[in-house]
This record gives C-alpha cells, sequence and structure tokens, in this order.
C-alpha cells in the first residue's frame, strides 16, 4: 500500500452500514453512518451528552462539523467521513469501501446535507429508518462546495 493510501485510511474504522433517508419538508438528504462504538468511550459519551439535550426531533449538534473525502485506490474505492468536535479538536473518521451511486448521489448533489452518526447497537433494520428513528444519533449538517462535490464524484468512479 503507498505511503499515501496510507494516510488516507490511517486511524479511520469501518463503516458498519450506510443508508440515505429523505428529509420534508427540507428536501436535504440524511445520510446514516452507522458505525462501532463499543471500543470508543470517547464517542458513547458525546452521543450520550447531546442525546440528553435533544428536543423532540433530530437537529444539527452544535460545536461539530463533518466532511468526506475520496480514495481511488485503484482496484476499488472508498468513501471517508471526519467528524470534528471543534472546540477540543476531537475528530473521529471511518470508512466505506465502494459506495453505490445513491449514496455519493446524496453527499453531492446540493449545496449540504445531514450525516446522522448511529451506533450499531440504536441502528436496528435500516428499512424501516426514519427522522424520527435517529434519536441517540450524533447529526451534523455537511457542506460540501460544487468542486469537491465533483472531486469525490470522480474518485468514486462516478
Amino acid at each position: 500500500m503507498s505511503e499515501g493510501i496510507s494516510a488516507f485510511y490511517d486511524g479511520a474504522h469501518g463503516i458498519a452500514a450506510v443508508a440515505v433517508v429523505p428529509l420534508s419538508p427540507h428536501n436535504i438528504p440524511m445520510v446514516v453512518v452507522v458505525v462501532d462504538d463499543s471500543a470508543d468511550d470517547e464517542l458513547v459519551e458525546a452521543i450520550a451528552r447531546l442525546a440528553e439535550s435533544a428536543e423532540s426531533e433530530p437537529v444539527s449538534a452544535v460545536g461539530y462539523d463533518g466532511a468526506w473525502d475520496a480514495l481511488d485506490a485503484g482496484d476499488h474505492h472508498t468513501l471517508k467521513f471526519k467528524l470534528a468536535r471543534v472546540a477540543d479538536l476531537w475528530e473521529r473518521a471511518w470508512t466505506y469501501i465502494d459506495p453505490p451511486r445513491e449514496l455519493v448521489d446524496a453527499i453531492t448533489s446540493g449545496d449540504s446535507h445531514y450525516v446522522a452518526v448511529l451506533p450499531r447497537e440504536l441502528a436496528g433494520d435500516l428499512g424501516d429508518l426514519n427522522v424520527a428513528s435517529l434519536a441517540g444519533a450524533l447529526i451534523v449538517e455537511v457542506s460540501m462546495p460544487p468542486h469537491a462535490q465533483a472531486a469525490v464524484r470522480a474518485l468514486c468512479g462516478f
């Protein structure tokens, strides 16, 4: 593995599952990223703290930011989602190999979208997901300028 490819994956964990939930009335997509947080006490604590202060409808977490990156490794394409808590430079990253077009379209089709980081034990059946079922998720709004959208699409083979 080349140094550049290795650096892309450095510190990142695999995404257990992904789903795209259409949001209305805003028509902004929400990408649900299911992660294994069993060995990450800081992530568990962050999600629990946000869940305690959550309102009746999931909202974007204040003080957190998210960003996507992509890699064309030749034999596969990989998306990486990076979550950061701005105040103390805390961050986590997860990767998803060979993302489906629906996922790439959701993150590159508009000025912004939401990403809900959802612990695996709360995910249940992804086919039944809706916005109301995302209690317990850490949600961030992610903005992506057009040049970044084009780069992600190209690096994912679309």
